[in-house]
């Protein structure tokens, strides 16, 4: 299993600090953890001259897309849990169905969240609330 975790550095929670270092710690070898990361970027409020640091996610969604097909070339796991409602995954989910079609994907969404083309591209959806359909 591969997991992608991000939290922006202003907002990590101790929480989420130690569900990452106790996934890393697992040490079974079922769940690989990849952290992602955030760019910082100044912003500029032109009609009052404030400026900020804001956060810019980065490679989550390509760190995804590459395991997802990865895993499918290899056969690595069945089925796939695709917890996100990000398109942009659609590419990724296509070619590991191309690769090994006969690979379960379900995609699990976050509340108020979906995706009508992951939705089609994946066996089975489960929308946080309602079970898996």
């Amino acid at each position: 299993m591969h997991r992608v975790e991000t939290d922006r550095p202003d907002k990590t929670t101790a929480p989420a600090r130690g569900r990452q270092a106790a996934l890393a710690a697992h040490g079974s070898g079922l769940v690989k953890v990849t952290l992602g990361h955030y760019q910082s970027k100044p912003v500029n409020r032109w009609n009052c001259g404030r400026v900020w640091t804001s956060y810019e996610e980065k490679e989550t969604e390509v760190s995804v897309a590459v395991s997802l097909v990865a895993d499918a070339a290899r056969a690595a796991s069945d089925p796939a849990l695709i917890v996100s409602a990000d398109s942009d995954l659609c590419p990724a989910i296509r070619t590991a169905r191309c690769v090994n079609p006969r690979r379960g994907m379900i995609a699990a969404f976050p509340p108020r969240r979906s995706s009508f083309e992951i939705r089609s591209l994946t066996r089975g959806v489960h929308d946080r609330g309602r079970g898996l359909g």
